[in-house]
């Protein structure tokens, strides 16, 4: 993969600073960012090939499981909507699913697309999008150890009349 190299590393150097946790090498990397009392995971990873596209670098961003399958799966649909028609400062190179791990933006960049300096560019657009899920979509502070439970806070949200306050209705109840 075109990926791998300086330019994960420079990424990670930069991610280290700014987020609760960052780990890597050349080949990847997994970053944790605030969210409630837990934290999202970015995992970014430039040696898992494409199916149909080869080698690239597949990028996946989960927020924890606090919602049934069914509730995740809504989620995703709303979150995908939200960011394409809101200002995230995030690229859209992607979209929101649901899966085992909660609900997860998926990405891959094809080797292909490969430019210098993007992967620095790619990278701090999810940092962009933790902030953005965190604190505009679901009010967190962008901090832990608030106290403030994620279905607690989610309850709260429901009953707000916001984009998302269908599907956060079905969340929390």
């Amino acid at each position: 993969s075109k990926w791998i190299g300086e330019e994960m590393l420079q990424l990670l150097g930069h991610l280290q600073t700014c987020c609760l946790l960052a780990t890597g090498d050349r080949e990847g990397l997994t970053a944790e960012f605030p969210f409630f009392n837990v934290s999202s995971l970015l995992r970014l990873s430039a040696s898992v090939p494409h199916p149909s596209l080869g080698s690239g670098l597949l990028a996946l961003f989960t927020l924890p499981p606090f919602a049934s399958k069914e509730s995740r799966a809504a989620l995703a649909v709303d979150l995908n909507f939200l960011e394409v028609t809101g200002l995230t400062r995030a690229h859209f190179l992607g979209s929101w699913c649901e899966d085992e791990q909660g609900v997860t933006y998926a990405s891959f960049l094809p080797s292909m697309l490969y430019a210098p300096g993007m992967l620095m560019d790619f990278g701090m657009g999810f940092l962009r999008r933790a902030k953005w899920v965190a604190e505009d979509v679901f009010e967190d502070d962008w901090t832990l150890g608030r106290g403030t439970s994620t279905a607690k806070r989610g309850r709260a949200l429901s009953r707000r009349k916001s984009p998302l306050g269908g599907v956060l209705r079905r969340l929390f109840g």
